[in-house]
């Protein structure tokens, strides 16, 4: 058997995958039908940051260690220190396939040009928006069926929904803040709609850019959440 760290990490994206290729695409599950090595070993992950193709969420490999099935993993650690997936006792990228280890639904990002990587850190603020449209189509739907509810059920299920939608809201903004910053820091054009904050409508000002490349959200998120007035919850602004 291949020693654990010398394995061959297996993906079913090309090296140089944007999310052009990959959005929309729906999900690849058959490593029988893409069988495709990467030119990087477990062992050499450790530095490398990733992106999930699905959230946008972007990690750094921060070392090999004995995960769950008692062989050895890359185990992760997310650049946004808020974030809940961190920590698990073993957070991993994938899991491992006969004699590679098999990542489906991360790619690396690190290698990649500037431009590139702005385009993946995008896929986080498509990833919230399309939560929040999600959320409003309920909302609406509900509108519609009201009569068929029970008025005190009706009005409790909305104002959860509403409540969720405020929380999307706030992390759209703070997402799209990662981008202002990352693109601020590396002198690119970010995307125009980075700069309206979407509790608000209107534009936000310059930011100061953070000293390591990545936002570092050091308060409490949850405690500074105004709820944001219902016609803009709704979308209705």
């Amino acid at each position: 058997m291949m020693h654990d760290t010398s394995a061959p990490i297996l993906s079913p994206y090309p090296p140089e995958c944007l999310p052009r290729d990959v959005i929309g695409q729906g999900p690849r599950t058959s490593w029988q039908a893409v069988p495709c090595p990467l030119d990087l070993t477990v062992a050499q992950t450790v530095g490398t940051v990733w992106c999930n193709v699905h959230s946008g969420r972007f990690v750094r490999i921060r070392e090999i260690t004995m995960a769950e099935g008692g062989r050895r993993a890359p185990i992760y650690k997310a650049l946004d220190p808020n974030d809940a997936m961190s920590r698990q006792a073993a957070p991993v990228i994938g899991a491992w396939q006969n004699e590679g280890y098999a990542v489906l639904h991360w790619v690396r990002v690190d290698h990649l040009g500037l431009n590139d990587q702005l385009s993946w850190r995008a896929r986080a603020t498509e990833h919230v928006a399309e939560k929040i449209a999600g959320a409003r189509a309920t909302v609406q739907q509900m509108r519609v069926q009201r009569a068929d509810w029970p008025e005190s059920a009706y009005r409790t299920a909305r104002k959860k929904l509403l409540r969720e939608i405020n929380d999307l809201l706030f992390d759209l903004e703070e997402e799209r803040a990662i981008l202002r910053a990352f693109a601020g820091v590396h002198s690119l054009v970010a995307p125009p709609e980075v700069f309206f904050p979407a509790t608000t409508g209107g534009e936000v000002g310059p930011l100061r850019p953070p000293a390591a490349g990545y936002w570092d959200w050091s308060v409490d998120r949850a405690r500074h959440r105004p709820l944001a007035p219902v016609a803009v919850l709704e979308g209705r602004t």
